[in-house]
């Protein structure tokens, strides 16, 4: 062990661990549920998101199950409650101290699953009542959270590092600088040989035990990868979780011509990516690259600009004609991606959108990271065929139109098949209302969260430059309305300093003020006097 960690010191304090337990944001019993058992389900508002923190009224659930007729994580089946609601069965119990339970009965009989239906996560949330839009209680990113239910197998998981409730677990961030410590614990639902490695090296191990402990000391930055492993003979068991151990951050000038966003390099086999992200302490990168695999790796640790506001990195190896889905890891804590990005993945609305609409959509990577995903795309074929001449403004007949409501297909593709019949109307414009990102797909598109990107529920972007040099051809102008003046929550700039308690942008934010200056704002108020502001409108 030694000789491949010759800086690293490791030892085994089980006393220490007992005496600086944890609290998480879900805790069960029993431990390993099956799917008749009787299971009890704490939620400490400390912790995720903090939605209900020293809420002072009743706490209700809403549950359901993800089960083998599940098509992803966010499907839920066999939900008894109807959201927001009060119903009495849906009532959590106070324990005091920012802590609520809920008892479930018998998982299969209580959801009434049919058999041979296998139940593989119970789904929950934590809310208020009597409400549409309720305070609730989710991840730290606001995600749903999950149980998972067993069957008679063998399995081990981690108690410690503490775990985010997510479809598949994994720890709360962790932030480890040279010279910390981080203390482990595996549990295991049967009496078993276990064994705990750190890099594929055993450290700790114990003959006949259903938990083993351990304390990990760190001198040497690097990627770090704890597993462990549970045998009985017959079954084999294994959970890992990685992690990075923090050197100091590298100071570096900022290439010569480049800005904010995705920038490609000669041969497009190279990018650099820089963010805007003052008083920020590291930022790295994750996501569909060589050697990530959505995973915080040091060797995609960001380097930072002498301006101390700018994050960048140079990535090579890429393939020119593949997409990449990429995020930034902030603070090792949250997940955003690139406000310049001109494609995203969403994990909850892309499954609503028609292979007729968005053909070969990238799928998410589902399991391997949450929230909002951007795609570094290959450049566009698209050729241009008509050049264009704008008519004279104060001689425009405009047609506003609403995709979404205008045609049933509600795509790009249709709309330029309908130009004869627009153009036998006398008009000589187009209006599009917001066509770029917003959430969800049903909106008139004034909900926005990612500027630089099509909304996907109208197509992609080869079908919307030929909807233009459609409208060009037959010298219809096209003008596309843009929001400027708000964004939701889901965008970049808002979610990088936000207010979680509050559910505002953070008083540091760069880009919005804290609350609207103006009495008829919705979602989240850009402040104009900022030059970042100022700076991204232009960019818009």
């Amino acid at each position: 062990m030694k000789s491949i960690y010759s800086k690293l010191y490791i030892a085994f304090l089980a006393f220490l661990y007992a005496s600086s337990i944890q609290a998480q944001l879900l805790s069960w019993s029993p431990a390993f549920p099956k799917d008749q058992d009787i299971i009890k389900i704490v939620m400490d508002a400390t912790k995720g998101n903090k939605g209900l923190l020293d809420f002072k009224e009743n706490v209700y659930v809403h549950v359901g199950l993800i089960t083998s007729a599940s098509r992803n994580g966010t499907d839920w089946k066999y939900a008894p409650f109807t959201w927001g609601g009060t119903a009495p069965a849906s009532l959590a119990v106070s324990l005091g101290n920012n802590k609520w339970q809920f008892t479930i009965t018998n998982i299969r009989n209580y959801f009434n699953v049919p058999a041979g239906e296998s139940i593989k996560n119970i789904a929950i949330l934590f809310r208020s009542g009597n409400c549409s839009n309720c305070a609730a209680q989710r991840n730290a990113d606001g995600s749903d959270m999950y149980i998972p239910v067993y069957d008679d197998g063998l399995y081990v998981r981690f108690e410690k590092p503490v775990l985010q409730p997510f479809i598949s677990p994994v720890p709360e961030p962790i932030k480890i600088n040279v010279g910390d410590f981080i203390d482990v614990k595996m549990v295991c639902n049967k009496t078993s040989l276990l064994e705990m490695q750190l890099n594929q090296q055993k450290v700790f191990t114990t003959s006949s035990a259903d938990s083993l402990i351990g304390r990990f000391n760190f001198t040497i930055p690097g990627n770090y990868t704890i597993t462990g492993i549970a045998s009985n003979g017959n079954q084999t068991s294994r959970d890992s979780f990685s992690f990075i151990v923090s050197g100091a951050v590298v100071f570096k000038p900022l290439p010569e011509g480049i800005r904010p966003g995705i920038n490609r390099e000669a041969g497009d086999t190279s990018i650099v990516l820089a963010l805007i992200a003052p008083n920020k302490s590291r930022v790295s990168v994750i996501g569909d690259f060589p050697g990530s695999d959505w995973k915080d790796n040091i060797r995609y640790q960001m380097n930072l600009a002498p301006d101390n506001r700018t994050w960048w990195i140079r990535i090579t190896g890429l393939n020119p004609t593949i997409e990449y889905g990429f995020q930034y890891l902030v603070d090792g804590t949250l997940r955003v991606t690139d406000p310049y990005v001109e494609k995203i993945l969403d994990p909850v609305n892309d499954a609503f959108i028609s292979p007729n609409t968005y053909p070969n959509l990238m799928p998410y990577p589902a399991g391997k990271t949450t929230g909002i995903v951007g795609v570094i795309k290959p450049k566009s074929e698209y050729k241009w065929n008509n050049k264009f001449n704008r008519p004279d403004p104060a001689g425009l007949v405009i047609y506003e139109v609403l995709l979404r409501d205008f045609l049933s297909n509600h795509d790009f593709s249709t709309l330029t098949d309908t130009l004869g019949y627009l153009q036998k109307l006398g008009i000589n414009a187009i209006e599009l209302m917001p066509v770029s990102e917003f959430e969800g797909n049903l909106s008139w598109g004034y909900n926005p969260n990612f500027f630089f990107a099509l909304d996907k529920y109208y197509g992609n972007e080869n079908s919307f430059k030929r909807f233009i040099d459609s409208c060009h051809g037959k010298g219809i102008a096209v003008i596309m309305d843009i929001v400027l003046n708000h964004a939701t929550g889901t965008c970049p700039l808002a979610a990088l300093y936000w207010d979680g308690v509050n559910q505002r942008p953070a008083a540091n934010n760069p880009w919005f003020n804290v609350t609207a200056r103006h009495p008829f704002n919705v979602f989240n108020d850009f402040n104009h006097e900022s030059k970042e502001t100022r700076y991204f409108s232009a960019r818009v």
